[in-house]
């Protein structure tokens, strides 16, 4: 097995088929679904596709603990590469190419898919900011902009890195990520990216960045606080900084808690 598909997946009936369905086989052998305890027929469909295996969370348990069964399941597979995408059309299947490239040719181990960067390469300056351009001209949402500018800038300075943003669940990972990353002790809740990324990071993997598409589906079934986890990022980037830079690959109990 060399490359596997990861889908964590909560309330995406409406859409999780036609992502597997996108999702290019020439590249991908082998496609793996956690319903993470969802209310609607997710898991039923799931079972059906072609090609998938179908994992359950009877219930609900976070994003971040969808996310921990999910590596282990590209752990046990075999898997060489894994690539973890969202069920609710957030990403795009057809830019998995792009995604797997640095880590096929040997320069990441592992590859964040950045909306971000992908607003910022294509913007139009407005007012002389690129930034600004990006925040009133993209097609996420101008809060949303915003914000992942804000707080990203916020946990560069905090956590003493370089990234353009800590939130994008786009992913790829080599196998020696998964083996590294103590993903399974990480926290359940929407802060997993963040601090799985941290982690990679502090263990000094290669981490490369490359731009991507960014879309809104309203048809997806979950979305995130967006106050709440905002606040939660900064309370957490704060506490890294003033705490004396405590490696998250050493997490206290209270991590794993939602």
């Amino acid at each position: 097995m060399n490359t596997v598909a990861l889908i964590p997946a909560y309330n995406a009936e409406r859409t999780l088929a036609e992502i597997v369905e996108r999702i290019p086989r020439n590249l991908v052998d082998k496609i793996i679904i956690v319903d993470d305890g969802s209310r609607d027929g997710t898991y039923d469909l799931m079972r059906r596709l072609p090609g998938v295996e179908a994992l359950r969370h009877p219930r609900n348990q976070g994003y971040g603990a969808a996310q921990s069964t999910l590596y282990g399941a590209a752990l046990a597979s075999g898997a060489r590469y894994s690539v973890i995408l969202h069920a609710d059309g957030g990403h795009r299947p057809e830019e998995i190419p792009l995604m797997l490239g640095p880590a096929l040719n040997g320069s990441a181990d592992m590859v964040v898919g950045s909306r971000i960067l992908g607003l910022l390469s294509t913007a139009r300056a407005l007012a002389g900011s690129v930034a600004l351009g990006a925040i009133v001209r993209s097609p996420m949402p101008p809060h949303r902009v915003a914000g992942h500018l804000a707080l990203t800038r916020l946990q560069n300075v905090c956590y003493g890195t370089r990234y353009h943003a800590f939130h994008d669940g786009f992913r790829v990972c080599t196998r020696e990520v998964l083996t590294r990353v103590p993903f399974d002790r990480l926290t359940r809740t929407y802060q997993y990216d963040t601090e799985f990324l941290l982690a990679a990071h502090e263990l000094g993997l290669r981490v490369s960045e490359v731009p991507v598409s960014s879309h809104y589906d309203a048809r997806a079934g979950s979305s995130v606080p967006v106050m709440r986890y905002g606040l939660q990022v900064v309370k957490r980037a704060l506490a890294y900084r003033l705490g004396g830079r405590r490696a998250i690959t050493q997490p206290t109990p209270s991590d794993a808690l939602p």
